[in-house]
């Protein structure tokens, strides 16, 4: 397990953060990209903004 931490007062947030940073080293290590990578992040917060435009115009 990762070493770095953020200082948040987050229930959970260390370890979330912790098997993040995990999770980063092992695909720089091994070159195989997470399946939740970048580009996953990008398309979940472009369906959300979508959705939330839709809810606004409600």
């Amino acid at each position: 397990m990762s070493t770095v931490s953020p200082c948040c007062a987050w229930e959970g947030a260390d370890e979330a953060f912790d098997a993040a940073i995990d999770a980063l080293l092992t695909a720089a290590r091994t070159g195989t990209a997470h399946p939740c990578d970048a580009r996953f992040g990008l398309r979940v917060t472009e369906i959300l903004a979508r959705a939330e435009e839709r809810m606004r115009a409600a």
